[in-house]
């Protein structure tokens, strides 16, 4: 299942957006500053939006 994904931050800006096939995956956000972000993955079967803090 192929899973399209992108973060923004709390003010909207797109930070990062891509693709992944694998089960599982990590987005890096090690570059990125301290602050909220919002995840949102859409796939086939999925549509779902998180929220992370990064400290």
């Amino acid at each position: 299942m192929d899973v399209n994904y992108k973060v923004h931050t709390a003010d909207g800006r797109l930070v990062r957006a891509g693709s992944n096939s694998q089960a599982t995956f990590s987005i890096d956000l090690t570059d990125q500053k301290s602050g909220v972000y919002l995840i949102t993955l859409a796939g086939d079967q999925l549509n779902e939006a998180i929220r992370i803090i990064k400290q």
